[in-house]
């Protein structure tokens, strides 16, 4: 019913804005048609393990949980160091929200 419409064309926008840095190999193998993921790997990953390491990252402070924005904000720099590198700029947001 909804294939052409709106609402599809706004879905489809938004899983192809979601999937545009998606890349990499995923391994696996077929049992009996039960998939088993041996493996998967990608260059432009999120996933860095020494940043979510606290024996690496250098102890847990107990008081970062009292502020979960200092926490949460870890994934946010990841994904504009990913998506804006070397220092690239920001696109500038107007007052109501929207980028130019």
């Amino acid at each position: 019913g909804f294939w052409f419409s709106p609402e599809m064309e706004f879905l489809q926008n938004s899983m192809d804005y979601t999937q545009r840095h998606v890349s990499g190999e995923v391994r696996l193998r077929l049992f009996r048609g039960t998939p088993m993921i041996l493996g998967r790997s990608s260059d432009n990953s999120l996933y860095k393990k020494d940043m979510v390491s606290m024996d690496v990252e250098g102890g847990f402070d107990v008081g970062l949980s009292e502020g979960f924005i200092k926490t949460l904000s870890r994934r946010l720099r990841a994904y504009r160091n990913m998506a804006y590198p070397q220092g690239a700029p920001l696109p500038s947001i107007t007052q109501e929200g929207k980028t130019k």
